[in-house]
C-alpha cells in the first residue's frame, strides 16, 4: 500500500514530506495603482526597472519552497504561474512579493517615493486553474479602479462667517 501511494505521488506532485503530496500551482496577477503604466515611464527608460522587479521576486523564489513557471511584468502589471508548498499562504507570498519588489524599486529610483502614494494596490488575482484564465484576468484588470481627482471637501464643521457692521457711518 505505501510503494503504491508513493508511485501515485510521484507523477506530476511535488513530495513537501513522506506523508504529504501536493500539486499547488497559482495564476497571480496584480496591477499598479490606478492602472498606471509606472514600469514603463520615458523619465526613468534607462533604468532597468523591470529587471529589479524580477530579481526582487526572483530572490524570494530562492529564500521560499515555491518554484516559479511563468513571470512577466507589463508596463502596468505583474503575471506569475507559481507553485507553492502547501505551507505558504498565497497571501503572504503575494504581499511579501509586492512588498519586496516596491523596496528594490524605491532603492533604486528614490524619487519615485514621491511620485506615488503606494505602488501596488491591495487587491490582486489568483486562479488555481491548470490553463491561463485569460476571461478572468482581462475582467479583472477592466474592473481596476482608475485615478480620480478628489472632490472637494467641506469641513465638518463651517465656521460661521462673522458680519462686521462699522459704528461709524
Amino acid at each position: 500500500m505505501q510503494r503504491q501511494w508513493e508511485e501515485e505521488c510521484l507523477s506530476g506532485y511535488q513530495r513537501a514530506r513522506n506523508d504529504v503530496c501536493h500539486h499547488c500551482t497559482y495564476h497571480i496577477l496584480w496591477t499598479t495603482r490606478y492602472g498606471r503604466p509606472y514600469l514603463a515611464l520615458k523619465e526613468y527608460a534607462k533604468m532597468p526597472v523591470k529587471k529589479t522587479i524580477r530579481k526582487a521576486i526572483e530572490r524570494i523564489e530562492k529564500d521560499a519552497p515555491i518554484a516559479i513557471k511563468t513571470l512577466e511584468i507589463g508596463d502596468n502589471y505583474v503575471y506569475l504561474h507559481v507553485e507553492i508548498g502547501p505551507t505558504i499562504a498565497i497571501t503572504n507570498l503575494v504581499y511579501t512579493m509586492k512588498r519586496e519588489s516596491a523596496k528594490a524599486l524605491y532603492n533604486l529610483i528614490p524619487e519615485f517615493r514621491h511620485r506615488t502614494s503606494s505602488l501596488w494596490p491591495r487587491r490582486y488575482f489568483v486562479s488555481t486553474d491548470l490553463e491561463y484564465p485569460l476571461d478572468a484576468i482581462n475582467a479583472f484588470v477592466a474592473e481596476t479602479p482608475l485615478w480620480e481627482p478628489p472632490k472637494h471637501r467641506r469641513a465638518k464643521h463651517p465656521k460661521k462667517k462673522i458680519e462686521v457692521k462699522l459704528l461709524c457711518s
